[in-house]
Parts: structure tokens; sequence; C-alpha cells
């Protein structure tokens, strides 16, 4: 994901790319995120695995006590689910998105209306 013009009292916004978070989001959907240092309850996170910046990935607690687990998938069943430490996510997440943005018309077509 690029971070984008928006910034303001620590919350940025970025713009969905591909379709990994289909239906619920579609390329150029805009997400509001702001910074995480752990996980902090169920939601959607920007998490990065390989340095590029991130991914989407909604995100929930292994209801399984004594474990300390994180369930980690895209919206689109295309993809698939992984579990991982609360440790490795707390090293790999980036953001959590406070606001998702759905956007009516494509980018090409906003350029268009200019």
């Amino acid at each position: 994901m690029t971070p984008v013009v928006f910034e303001h009292s620590g919350v940025r916004a970025y713009e969905v790319q591909g379709d990994y978070m289909a239906p619920t989001l579609r390329s150029g959907d805009f997400l509001m995120v702001r910074h995480a240092r752990g996980y902090d309850g169920e939601g959607v996170y920007i998490l990065d695995f390989r340095g590029d910046g991130g991914a989407a990935y909604r995100a929930e607690r292994v209801p399984v006590m004594g474990r300390r687990e994180v369930r980690i998938c895209h919206d689109n069943p295309a993809y698939s689910r992984h579990v991982i430490g609360l440790d490795e996510f707390n090293d790999v997440v980036r953001a959590k998105v406070v606001a998702e943005v759905r956007m009516k018309v494509s980018r090409a077509q906003l350029m268009e209306m200019a």
C-alpha cells in the first residue's frame, strides 16, 4: 500500500490496491489508519511481512486459553488464512484501520471529471 497525501492527528490514508479485501473493499478504496505498536483487539490492520509497506489483514485472537496467537486473513476467500504468534504479529504490525472509504467511481473516472 502506498501512503497518499492526507495526514492528520496521527491518521493517514492508504489506497487499497488489488482484490485481497474484496468484496469488502475494492482496489481504489481508501483506509484511514493510525499507527499501532501491537494487537489491540479484533479489526483490520496493516501488516508488513516483506518490508514493502504492508497490506491489510483482518485479525482476531485465537480463542484458546493459554495460546498467544492471532488469526489473520484477507476478506477475499481466494486468499488463505494464517495463524501467527502474537509476538510475530506485534513485530509486523504497522497500523490499525479506523475507517474505510469506499469509492463510487474509479481513479480513472475521477481524472476524467477534472
